[in-house]
């Protein structure tokens, strides 16, 4: 297989439906949007106080610095048009509780420093001295960012001011040292475990170097390596609040917050870099050739489409002893490719179908735990208790099964 195909199977599968759930992904110059044509929604840019007046959004990366050209850099990203009315693919009367799940993902070309905190603060209110939310043509000095040095040589002000007013002072997620705890591997090869049991993945550590760590070499195993390069991110509570209905669940009420995506900034010297939307090549001389919008900022949501929900595994509008069946074959697998391609019987979405999954197939089957006990029952079928699962998992006989997507 030629790395060409294996990332045009990346493109299929990313338009694949997962079972039990609505998924809308937007990634510019890839997703495929009603009455025709690509998603472009992204907008994305970065202000440069070395060049004050000049607009960045056309860079194919962006880099959040704080000592870029003898300046500071702040980037921002969002994701417009995500409501069908707007054109996009999401529901318009969704409430909280049917968007269940966001993950924002990138690719990032450049790390930082080992204990950079690089911040992706959501912006909440417009520009103070404008009165105008961000837009891709603005610039450093556009949005009022300071232009006189204080005494390090540093400019005190951003243009999106992380002061509760323009930014949330907390940000919604980080690329940090912090991000992953102790331990933690993210790189994970289905068949074998870890790739390195100590390896943790934080700002100083890019894409193409997790993609070294993850690929095996062969042709057929580059498509899961790509995929498991993205640095990813849960942004669903920012999604709630974007594109939800209000709690009270009244069809077409106001969401909570507008959506003007997140402020990135970098709280060191040390060049913080990222494909943009704009990206039509990839830096590294390995992916040569290869589709660079695959590369692009995306947005996965995943939402309740209006069927029996997630446990009607079979999509046949009603949850019955047929789905328990499919998830008890899926029950010791771990999903291989997008996420958007595989969430059936992932119900937490960690890529793992696990003791976890089981417990929420169990409680949320209709009558919970002794309904699923009074169905199998009458089907003849036999439960796998937790107990006989957590005794064939420690005695390996719940391997990890490597789930192919297509």
């Amino acid at each position: 297989m030629s790395r060409n195909l294996a990332v045009l199977m990346i493109a299929v599968l990313s338009a694949s439906p997962s079972f039990g759930q609505g998924v809308a992904l937007f990634q510019d110059g890839v997703t495929d949007v009603p009455g025709g044509g690509k998603y472009e929604g992204t907008i994305d840019t970065e202000f440069r106080a070395a060049a004050p007046t000049t607009p960045q959004f056309e860079n194919i990366e962006l880099s959040i610095d704080q000592f870029d050209g003898g300046f500071q850099t702040q980037g921002a990203i969002r994701f417009d048009n995500l409501l069908v009315s707007n054109g996009g693919l999401v529901p318009d009367e969704l409430g909280r509780g049917q968007i269940l799940f966001a993950e924002f993902r990138l690719w990032k070309t450049s790390p930082s420093e080992s204990d950079a905190n690089i911040d992706f603060s959501r912006v909440v209110g417009p520009d103070t001295s404008t009165g105008a939310f961000w837009d891709e043509e603005d610039t450093w000095a556009s949005l009022g960012g300071d232009l006189i040095p204080d005494e390090f040589g540093l400019l005190d002000g951003d243009p999106i001011s992380r002061d509760g007013v323009e930014a949330a002072t907390t940000p919604d997620f980080q690329d940090s040292p912090s991000r992953f705890g102790p331990g933690e591997v993210v790189v994970v090869d289905p068949n074998d475990g870890p790739v390195a049991s100590s390896l943790v993945y934080g700002a100083d550590i890019d894409s193409a170097d997790i993609f070294g760590d993850a690929w095996d070499g062969s042709p057929e195993d580059l498509d899961r390596a790509i995929d498991v390069s993205f640095f990813r991110f849960d942004v669903t509570e920012a999604v709630r609040d974007w594109i939800a209905d209000t709690n009270t669940g009244v069809p077409g009420t106001q969401a909570l917050q507008q959506n003007f995506g997140w402020a990135i900034t970098n709280d060191t010297g040390d060049g913080w870099d990222i494909l943009s939307s704009e990206s039509d090549e990839i830096p590294e001389a390995e992916f040569e050739g290869m589709d660079a919008g695959l590369f692009r900022p995306a947005l996965t949501i995943i939402f309740d489409d209006g069927s029996a929900g997630p446990l009607d595994i079979d999509k046949d509008s009603d949850i019955d002893v047929t789905d328990f069946n499919l998830f008890v074959d899926l029950l010791g697998s771990e999903l291989d490719g997008p996420l958007v391609t595989g969430s059936a019987g992932d119900f937490d979405f960690n890529r793992k179908i696990d003791l976890e999954d089981f417990k929420f197939f169990k409680e949320n089957f209709p009558g919970g735990a002794a309904g699923l006990q009074a169905a199998i029952s009458a089907a003849g079928v036999p439960e796998p208790t937790s107990c006989v699962l957590a005794i064939f998992a420690m005695a390996g006989l719940v391997a990890p099964r490597r789930r192919s997507n297509s």
